[in-house]
């Protein structure tokens, strides 16, 4: 039996989900220990056995979006979207190098034109780069051809530059999308990803790093945000000095409170 990674669809209900899979609730509970089957979010992961590992599960369509990692086991993804300034990359790889941590960076292509050794030095530290196109236009406004060029503009560019694969995970500018925008970017091979928490460090009014640390240790104030941020994706930006000198912070405090940090990859990636 291996597990693979389930991400809730519209109008899912957790016993049919099972009856599809042909194994029983309880099976698919001891993969999730803290799963509520009656709080199922559109988005969400979880684990369900595969009795044939070669078999890719039939609900993993292209088209699904991921905005939360399987619950239960405290880990957490710290990504950053990087289009604007590259000169705190140095500042934020060492910060993560100290702390032994690996996260997922969605950057333009632009950003990789004007900061090519940025976007080097976080490669060869070990994160995992991904494709966020190429001057991160608003895709519900431009045409099926303008987000096609985007797309495989960015990825050629990110490619070279990284010599590490850029798919299969696609965020799209703004966190605008639709069901057009999302089967174009499936159609070239990458699946949405969204996020869990907005640190909101690029909204608004200039965010202080104390504002920061704050959104994100308590979930935006949520009443139990352990719960909240098991396996939250949560959403940063590149070019903020005050975003860098929070992560520092979040990191003392989610691990203080037992979570561990990790790349989008490893978020959904079976590990018992």
């Amino acid at each position: 039996m291996t597990p693979s990674l389930y991400v809730t669809q519209s109008g899912d209900l957790f016993g049919r989900v099972a009856g599809r899979v042909g194994f029983s609730a309880e099976e698919i509970l001891s993969l999730n220990p803290t799963l509520d089957p009656a709080r199922l979010k559109v988005g969400y992961g979880f684990f369900v056995p595969v009795r044939d590992s070669t078999e890719q599960f039939s609900s993993w369509v292209p088209t699904q979006e991921l905005v939360c990692g399987p619950k239960g086991f405290k880990r957490i993804a710290l990504t950053f979207d990087a289009g604007g300034d590259g000169k705190y990359a140095g500042d934020l790889t060492d910060l993560l190098e100290r702390q032994g941590i690996r996260c997922s960076f969605f950057i333009t292509g632009k950003f990789a034109e004007v900061y090519p050794d940025a976007v080097r030095i976080i490669s060869a530290s070990g994160h995992r780069v991904h494709n966020h196109s190429y001057s991160h236009p608003d895709f519900t406004t431009i045409s099926e051809a303008a987000m096609v060029e985007q797309v495989q503009k960015a990825e050629s560019i990110l490619s070279e530059l990284t010599g590490q694969p850029i798919k299969p995970w696609f965020r799209f500018p703004f966190g605008a999308r639709n069901a057009q925008t999302a089967r174009i970017v499936a159609s070239l091979g990458y699946r949405s990803i969204y996020w869990t928490l907005d640190s909101l460090d690029s909204v608004g009014e200039e965010k202080t790093s104390e504002a920061i640390v704050s959104r994100i240790v308590t979930a935006g104030g949520m009443k139990d945000s352990d719960s909240f941020l098991d396996g939250a994706i949560v959403l940063l930006h590149l070019g903020n000095p005050r975003t860098v000198q929070a992560v520092g912070e979040i990191i003392e405090n989610l691990r203080g409170r037992g979570f561990e940090f990790v790349t989008v990859d490893d978020l959904i990636a079976y590990r018992p």
